[in-house]
């Protein structure tokens, strides 16, 4: 995921006006074909969490265009299998 972020006004020392920033989301790093674009106020520390939440929801929302994890390998088997073994002692 390639994160791009640019200032498009800094705060007004007469004004109580926070910063705007522009931040794009892009997820071609990934081979997915999905861009978003968000205009986020506030200072770096707002523009970097928000963009954390951006990208999560952008997984949770468009989760079909992202690639399945394949599941590993189990080669753990022979250790399961003594595990199956019975435990229990016969009782008289």
């Amino acid at each position: 995921m390639i994160r791009n972020v640019g200032k498009i006004s800094e705060p007004s020392k007469d004004k109580m006006k926070s910063r705007v920033t522009e931040a794009r989301v892009d997820f071609k790093s990934e081979d997915i074909p999905l861009v978003q674009t968000l205009k986020i106020v506030g200072n770096d520390g707002d523009v970097q969490a928000h963009l954390r939440h951006a990208e999560r929801d952008a997984r949770v929302n468009y989760h079909r265009m992202f690639p399945l994890p394949e599941p590993e390998p189990m080669e753990e088997l022979e250790e399961f299998e003594e595990m199956e073994a019975p435990l229990t002692k016969e009782v008289r």
